[in-house]
């Protein structure tokens, strides 16, 4: 709220957005949690010393577990995390695997699209005949199963293109012994 002086010597609250957005983002700085190593420069000086000495974050948390010299114990992804937010003084290329990180849903889908597919025969060498669906004996086959990592026995199911009937086996699992 600000105050606005208005004619005949008369003041008026009126609510401003961009000094309540100005408060809020002012406010918003002291948002999160305080570090567990905020005070503590001893153990910063020790997890700084053993990366240098090319431990990895995960050898460093269970030393740290393990020392009763330190009150606080931090995992190896507060580690990581505080190496990406500059709290210690590493970058991540100073670890022992390098800049070693896990990666994103959109890296993952990425490298699935260029990975080397087995060679053999494609999709795309089927016959014309079996593209335009003219001839019967050409087939389609998916494999059908339950839940995820369940014993139950697996569908076969072949489909031919031109008439659509199917033929549905069951399998017990689904290695390629199974399916031929």
């Amino acid at each position: 709220m600000i105050t606005l002086k208005s004619s005949q010597d008369s003041y008026k609250e009126v609510y401003d957005y961009e000094i309540a957005q100005q408060v809020y983002d002012n406010n918003a700085t002291a948002k999160g949690p305080n570090l567990k190593i905020d005070k503590n420069h001893k153990l910063a000086k020790f997890i700084e010393k053993k990366i240098n000495n090319m431990y990895s974050p995960e050898v460093i948390a269970e030393l740290i577990k393990q020392n009763d010299e330190f009150e606080t114990c931090i995992s190896y992804k507060t580690i990581y995390n505080y190496i990406d937010m500059g709290v210690l003084m590493v970058d991540r290329e100073d670890l022992v695997y390098g800049n070693y990180r896990n990666k994103s849903k959109t890296e993952r889908k990425e490298s699935a699209k260029t990975r080397k597919h087995k060679k053999g025969r494609t999709i795309r060498d089927r016959s014309k005949a079996a593209d335009k669906r003219s001839e019967i004996g050409h087939f389609e086959m998916d494999l059908v199963e339950g839940q995820k990592d369940s014993e139950d026995p697996k569908l076969l199911v072949l489909t031919d293109r031109k008439t659509r009937k199917e033929i549905i086996e069951k399998i017990p699992d689904k290695t390629q012994d199974s399916v031929i």
